[in-house]
């Protein structure tokens, strides 16, 4: 049992410390990323509006977007998150509760 209790401490640290990692990431990018976003909108528009008063030309101008967020970060704070719900759910699956379902399901059938 006290193993069981050191590692479940040392997983919900790593979790939370990852998922706080991740909030910070967030939190110090997103005005960059909002601004990025929005300068590329405006650019769409304003490609679309010079194609239609230019009879369907092609603008010269390319849009990019210039900062946008890590796909990595995400898939970590997701994997953090439900890693961290799956351990925490984990205290259940002992062998009693297990049996107890399975007595249960026996009686429904």
């Amino acid at each position: 049992m006290t193993v069981r209790i050191g590692l479940f401490t040392v997983l919900a640290m790593a979790f939370i410390i990852t998922t706080l990692g991740c909030h910070l990431y967030d939190f110090l990018h997103r005005e960059e990323w909002q601004e990025s976003l929005r300068e590329y909108i405006v650019c769409l528009a304003m490609n679309s509006a010079q194609s239609y008063l230019n009879m369907g030309e092609m603008p010269a101008t390319k849009c990019v977007l210039k900062s946008k967020p890590s796909i990595f970060v995400i898939r970590l704070h997701l994997v953090s998150m439900f890693g961290f719900g799956f351990m925490m759910s984990s205290w259940f699956y002992t062998r009693r509760s297990l049996e107890s379902w399975k007595h249960f399901i026996y009686r429904l059938l």
